[in-house]
């Protein structure tokens, strides 16, 4: 039976059409043998591109690499930037992967503002997983550039990812990119991450761009400077953790601290290197110079970092040997030192330069001599221990501790800071008399002929202070020292017993005038207490203030009948004066009401004629 001709022509024209229908995104049809059908699927990451991004494949020539204009299309539908392309019928296993999109930034857990491009090149087959990161991106115009000079893909490929890692990171082993996500490769989300810290999203498509045009040391440099020294880090193993709850994120940060060192040609900063430092090498970039120094990066981790070096540790490097109170003057100020104080160098306060030691918890109530004079270390223990140090190991106090907050320092010691058997003299032999009132019992010394007290009276009556009387005796107000509001009559007696126990006199003038005018009065003074005083005659007297300046201490003395001076109907005399270098006696006239009649002095008392 013949078939009409019409009915010929239109099977034919069908047939061609059916075959045109399927060229530019299936080939199930063809009968070439080179052709094969593939599935496809992978991440996309920055971080994960948003849902919806578009991912486009294109088919490679796979002899000169060539886009063959068959093209096909899938889209991110999973939150991590899962895609799949379905069954898609290659005639080359080349293809050339593409997507724009937003991305999520890993170092503020938000998506981007502005789209960015990343690229992937890859040899596939009937299964394939394929992810597009900056690794890919970064590394395929290199691959593309090493097939045409000849290698084979799967080599130029190797290299070019060995290449990367060998620049930035020091590493010969290389990362398969295609392969590799955020999640499970640290090199990459350390590379994802420093390129996020080189500033906004401009700057980030910028530099990406430049990387996959070449990675040159001029660029290295520029991400090492936006990188170095700095490990505020916390912010992306949080947001990575938000965002990835069942993944074990690895030590990432250690290929980011080992990519700049590297760049800045800095040794080794580890345990048996801390303390060191090393100067930035790296010409051209805004740390050249700079001294960094190898520390703990937290006390008790085991982790050492370069920080930059502050003047203390350019001072104290190579200290072999540190305790509590050493102290070391700045290497680059001299009116600056620095104490070891409770396992940390701080600043030091003038008194601990002066005395060349640190007054630390360790030297508390530490006795120095120094031009003369005796320094005590005093400590004050209003600090909480978890507030002493800030992170930089400068030294806080806390305030809110208690009201009179002050800092360690050496200070002159005072009286009370001493044993009292100091304040007399080892070498001279002393008496000793027993005031019966209160069984107080006082060291006695005789000079030329006279017995005097060594020390100052203790006996407690009201008008006296005696606040420090184990140490200081009690002082005593004219009337209380007197034993009387006023002298009634200028006839009193030639001994005026005052406050003194039985059988012993408040000195009058004429037994003072005689011990002044005969003994110098460093020989008076006790060793301690004043500036180079020698207490040669035993005689030890003190000062009541507590400061070195100005020591006075008036020492009560009875009335001279020929200078009576009238006051409130009464009488009243002079008391004797230490003042450091010298000694006097002072009259107490009409103007020194105010000073002398409220004044509080020491009484030594001397013992009546036999």
């Amino acid at each position: 039976m013949k078939i009409p001709v019409c009915k010929i022509y239109v099977a034919f024209v069908l047939a061609v059409l059916e075959a045109c229908s399927n060229g530019s995104s299936q080939a199930g049809a063809s009968e070439d043998p080179n052709q094969f059908t593939a599935s496809i699927e992978g991440v996309v990451e920055k971080g994960p591109f948003v849902k919806g991004t578009t991912v486009t494949l294109y088919e490679l020539n796979p002899e000169t690499f060539a886009q063959t204009g068959r093209v096909f299309t899938g889209t991110v539908d999973r939150d991590n930037g899962g895609f799949s392309l379905g069954k898609v019928e290659l005639e080359s296993p080349y293809v050339l992967l593409d997507a724009t999109g937003y991305y999520w930034k890993e170092t503020s857990g938000s998506n981007s503002s502005n789209p960015l491009s990343l690229k992937a090149v890859a040899h596939v087959n009937e299964k394939s997983k394929v992810n597009i990161n900056i690794g890919t991106h970064i590394t395929h115009k290199r691959i593309l550039s090493l097939v045409e000079s000849g290698m084979a893909f799967d080599e130029a490929k190797a290299q070019a990812e060995s290449e990367l890692i060998k620049a930035v990171f020091g590493d010969d082993s290389g990362v398969a990119f295609e392969n590799a996500s955020i999640v499970n490769n640290d090199k990459l989300l350390a590379l994802s991450v420093m390129v996020l810290k080189v500033g906004g999203e401009a700057a980030v498509t910028e530099m990406i761009a430049d990387l996959t045009a070449g990675v040159t040391p001029e660029l290295l440099l520029k991400l090492a400077d936006k990188v170095a020294i700095q490990y505020s880090y916390d912010n992306v193993m949080t947001h990575m953790m938000e965002k990835y709850p069942d993944a074990t994120i690895g030590p990432f940060l250690a290929y980011i601290y080992n990519f700049w060192q590297k760049i800045y040609g800095l040794g080794e900063c580890s345990e048996k290197t801390a303390g060191m430092l090393d100067t930035v090498h790296a010409e051209n970039s805004v740390n050249d110079g700079k001294i960094l120094v190898c520390k703990e990066a937290v006390a008790g981790s085991g982790v050492y970092l370069w920080f930059e070096a502050t003047d203390i540790d350019i001072s104290v490097e190579l200290i072999d040997t540190v305790e509590d109170g050493k102290l070391v003057k700045s290497k680059t100020d001299s009116t600056v030192s620095y104490v070891y104080d409770s396992g940390r160098w701080r600043k030091a306060y003038e008194s601990e330069i002066k005395m060349g030691i640190g007054c630390v918890e360790s030297n508390n109530e530490m006795m120095l001599e120094k031009e003369g004079f005796d320094y005590l270390c005093k400590w004050n223990y209003c600090f909480d221990s978890q507030e002493k140090y800030k992170p930089d190991g400068s030294f806080v106090l806390s305030n809110d501790l208690c009201s009179e907050l002050s800092a360690p320092a050496w200070k002159k010691a005072t009286l009370l800071d001493y044993e009292k058997e100091s304040y007399f003299n080892k070498d001279v032999e002393y008496g000793t008399v027993k005031d019966n009132r209160d069984g107080q019992s006082y060291r006695t010394v005789e000079i030329d002929g006279k017995t005097w007290m060594a020390e100052n009276l203790a006996y407690g009556v009201s008008g006296a202070n005696c606040a420090n009387i184990e140490k200081l005796g009690c002082t005593y107000s004219w009337e209380s020292a007197m034993n009387s509001a006023v002298l009634d009559t200028v006839d009193a007696p030639q001994t005026y017993r005052g406050i003194c126990m039985e059988n012993w006199h408040i000195p009058d003038t004429t037994e003072w005038k005689a011990l002044l005018q005969k003994y110098d009065v460093k020989s008076l003074e006790s060793k301690i207490g004043w500036n180079q005083s020698t207490n040669e005659t035993g005689f030890s007297a003190i000062p009541l203030k507590t400061t070195y300046t100005n020591f006075i201490t008036a020492n009560w003395i009875k009335y001279e009948k020929e200078l009576n001076i009238p006051w409130s109907g009464g009488t009243y005399g002079y008391a004797a004066v230490f003042e450091n270098d010298t000694a006097f006696i002072k009259k107490m006239s009409q103007s020194d009401k105010n000073d002398f009649r409220y004044l509080q002095g020491s009484v030594r008392c001397v013992k009546d004629s036999e």
